[in-house]
């Protein structure tokens, strides 16, 4: 807690959850929102993305899934496994409920397949699980599927002139 860079990192993540649960707790408001499930399971999908990034360097994690106004010093710490489970279950509801494609930026089924993969080898290796190898198998190959496949040659991974083309 006293290295600074570490501490505005946490900080700027926790006020990055805080942030998608302001806009699922305010998703009903606006009457007249165009693709308000999209909108939702994009913001489910940060709010876990977030919680996987603490995860990644923490272990076992806060787990903010509610707006407040104030700050709330009385959240239990989550075990390593219950903080696993809470990130794949807010990545499948949202899963659910992006689109298969978007515009550039957007989270849409790929980016969440890709996430659900990762989420799960991280998992299965914290937890020694072989069953979530396979699991992450399956959702990296949907990535793979979606996109027919991965063809692209190594001197174009860099160019900066294929961005957002065909």
């Amino acid at each position: 807690s006293t290295e600074p860079y570490l501490n505005d990192w946490y900080e700027t993540v926790y006020k990055a959850i805080q942030t998608t649960n302001a806009g699922i707790f305010y998703n009903d408001l606006p009457e007249t929102l165009d693709g308000r499930e999209a909108k939702l399971g994009e913001l489910r999908f940060l709010r876990a993305f977030y919680h996987f990034l603490l995860i990644e360097q923490i272990g076992g994690i806060v787990i903010n899934n509610e707006y407040t106004n104030a700050p709330r010093l009385d959240i239990p710490r989550s075990s390593l496994a219950d903080s696993y489970d809470f990130v794949i279950s807010e990545m499948e509801a949202a899963l659910a409920a992006v689109p298969a494609s978007s515009d550039p930026g957007r989270v849409n089924k790929n980016v969440v397949n890709h996430y659900l993969a990762r989420v799960y080898l991280t998992r299965g290796w914290d937890l020694d699980s072989d069953a979530d190898f396979n699991k992450a198998k399956s959702y990296a190959d949907a990535v793979i599927s979606s996109l027919g496949s991965i063809s692209l040659p190594y001197k174009g991974l860099w160019d900066e002139a294929g961005e957002n083309n065909s």
